[in-house]
């Protein structure tokens, strides 16, 4: 899978020492849900290790859209 990165979530991930690596362990081993509030289409969520990370997918990218620590 290709990894891509808003500029909100690299601006997030310098902010809070969170590397590359550990998002992209947190998608493909972390839990994983789909949250979708009202009027919206909705964004994957994955958790794992304390972070947690917002994002949106299709069968060949995953489009970073935030990170921030559990209980942010």
């Amino acid at each position: 899978m290709e990894y891509s990165y808003t500029g909100h979530a690299r601006k997030r991930m310098n902010e809070r020492k969170i590397l590359e690596q550990d998002v992209q362990r947190v998608i493909s081993k972390g839990m994983k849900w789909f949250a979708k509030a009202e009027g919206e289409a909705g964004r994957w969520h994955a958790k794992m290790e304390g972070i947690e990370v917002v994002f949106e997918r299709d069968s060949k990218e995953a489009l970073i859209v935030t990170v921030y620590w559990e209980g942010e």
